[in-house]
C-alpha cells in the first residue's frame, strides 16, 4: 500500500510547485516580497511540518543550538526561493531581479583566482535553499556547468529542464537516475579539461559500498567521493561554497580553494577530502541552520533519528 500513496504524495507535491512557479506569470517582479511573505505564511500555518523541521535541527545541532524561530526562518527562507524561483522561471535571471538579492561577496577572488590554473573548478555548494541560483549568477561571467540530477517523475523534469537551462542561463549536465559513476566522471572531466567550473553538491546519501564514511555532527554518513576524485584525477581545485542569507539579500561565500593529489593512499585522500567538506558544512549549519534545503528530506531525517534511537538505546 504504501507505494500507491507515495506516488500519490509525489503528484500532489510537484502539482503544487508547478502551480506556485505559475504564479510567476502574473505576479511582477517588484513584487517578489508581498509573494515571498504569502508563501512563507502558507507554509508555517502547518505544524507537522514545522515540528518536523524542528526536531530534525534539534536532532542534528543538539536542542540549545537552534534558536527559537529555526522553523519559521526556514520557511520564510523558502518562500523567498520560491518566490524568485517563480520569477525566473518566466522571466529570466536579469528581469528576475535575483541578481540584485543575490551576489558573491569578495571572496568571489578565490574562485577566479582558482580559475587561472586552467584546470576548471569544482564548485562544491550543499542543497542550500536556492543553491542552484548561483550557477547561474556565476554563468554571466564564467564558463559555468551544473551537474543535475534527473527527475523520475517525467512532468516535473520538463519544469526542471525549463528552470535550469532556459531561464538560469547555465550549461547542465542532466544525470541520469539510472546513470553510472564512470560515465558521470567522463562527462565531468571533460568539463573541467576545458577550463568551466562544474558545479557539483555533495550532500547526497550513498550507499555504504557507493561512497565514503565520514562524520557529520556526530553521525557517521555515507557520501560519494565525487568532488574528490574528480580533483585527484583532473587536478582540478575544490572551492566549497555556502550562503549566507541576510536581511538583505544572500551572500555567497567561497572557502580558500583544496588541492588533492593522486600520490599516496588514493582512499585515504578521499576519505580525509570528503570530511573536511564535512567539517565546513557542519560549521555552516552551526551558523546558519534554517538555510538547508533537506532538513525534510525522508533519507536525512532517518539519519538524525537513528542518531536518536542509538543515544537512547
Amino acid at each position: 500500500m504504501a507505494r500507491p500513496f507515495r506516488q500519490i504524495g509525489t503528484v500532489l507535491k510537484y502539482g503544487a510547485m508547478h502551480r506556485l512557479l505559475d504564479l510567476g506569470k502574473f505576479v511582477p517582479a517588484n513584487q517578489v516580497a508581498r509573494m515571498a511573505g504569502v508563501i512563507s505564511s502558507s507554509l508555517n500555518c502547518l505544524p507537522p511540518l514545522k515540528a518536523k523541521v524542528r526536531q530534525n535541527m534539534e536532532l542534528a545541532l543538539g536542542v540549545e543550538n537552534v534558536p527559537l524561530d529555526a522553523a519559521t526562518d526556514y520557511f520564510n527562507k523558502l518562500g523567498m526561493w520560491a518566490a524568485y524561483a517563480a520569477q525566473i522561471y518566466h522571466r529570466g535571471l536579469v528581469e528576475s531581479g535575483v541578481t540584485e538579492w543575490m551576489m558573491f561577496d569578495e571572496s568571489v577572488r578565490i574562485l577566479e583566482d582558482a580559475l587561472k590554473g586552467g584546470k576548471g573548478v569544482i564548485y562544491s555548494v550543499p542543497h542550500l535553499i536556492a543553491h542552484e541560483i548561483t550557477a547561474g549568477i556565476m554563468a554571466r561571467k564564467y564558463p559555468t556547468v551544473g551537474l543535475v540530477r534527473e527527475s523520475k517523475y517525467a512532468p516535473h523534469m520538463r519544469v526542471k529542464q525549463h528552470y535550469y537551462v532556459t531561464a538560469g542561463g547555465c550549461d547542465v549536465i542532466f544525470r541520469p537516475r539510472r546513470g553510472n559513476v564512470t560515465s558521470d566522471m567522463r562527462v565531468c572531466t571533460r568539463s573541467l579539461k576545458q577550463g568551466k567550473i562544474l558545479v557539483i553538491t555533495p550532500d547526497l546519501l550513498a550507499k555504504p559500498e557507493d561512497g565514503v564514511e565520514i562524520s557529520l555532527l556526530g553521525r557517521s554518513i555515507s557520501l560519494r567521493p565525487g568532488i574528490i576524485s574528480l580533483a585527484m584525477v583532473t587536478g582540478a581545485p575544490v572551492v566549497n561554497a555556502f550562503l549566507q542569507w541576510q536581511e538583505n539579500g544572500v551572500r555567497i561565500h567561497c572557502n580558500e580553494a583544496k588541492r588533492y593529489t593522486r600520490t599516496g593512499d588514493r582512499r585515504q585522500t578521499m576519505i580525509q577530502g570528503m570530511q573536511d567538506w564535512g567539517d565546513a558544512f557542519s560549521n555552516h549549519l552551526r551558523l546558519y541552520p534554517g538555510s538547508w534545503q533537506f532538513w525534510l528530506d525522508r533519507q536525512w531525517s532517518n539519519v538524525w533519528q537513528e542518531g536518536k534511537a542509538r543515544s537512547s538505546s
